[in-house]
C-alpha cells in the first residue's frame, strides 16, 4: 500500500512540478505580481490553477485602453481608412 502511494506522489511531482516551474518562469518574464504564489497555486490546484493563471496573464498583458467599442479594425483613430482612396 505505501509503495503505491509513493508512486502516485512521485508521478504527481514529476508531472505538476515542471509545470509549476514553467508558470513561475513565465510569470517573472511577463512581470506579473508574485510569480512564486502563482507557481504554488498551479502546483496545488493543477489544471484549474493553470487556467486561472493564463486568464490573469491575459488580463494583465492587454491594455483596455487599446480597445474601444467605437472603432473598427482597419480604421485609424480619426475615422479614416488605413488604405488611401483612389
Amino acid at each position: 500500500m505505501s509503495r503505491a502511494i509513493l508512486v502516485v506522489i512521485s508521478l504527481y511531482l514529476l508531472i505538476v512540478g515542471p509545470i509549476a516551474a514553467l508558470v513561475c518562469w513565465d510569470a517573472r518574464k511577463s512581470e506579473l505580481e508574485s510569480p512564486l504564489q502563482w507557481a504554488a497555486f498551479v502546483f496545488v490546484f493543477n489544471g484549474i490553477g493553470l487556467i486561472l493563471y493564463l486568464s490573469e496573464k491575459d488580463t494583465q498583458l492587454h491594455d483596455e485602453a487599446d480597445a474601444t467599442p467605437y472603432s473598427l479594425p482597419g480604421k485609424k483613430k480619426n475615422g479614416h481608412d488605413d488604405q488611401q482612396r483612389e
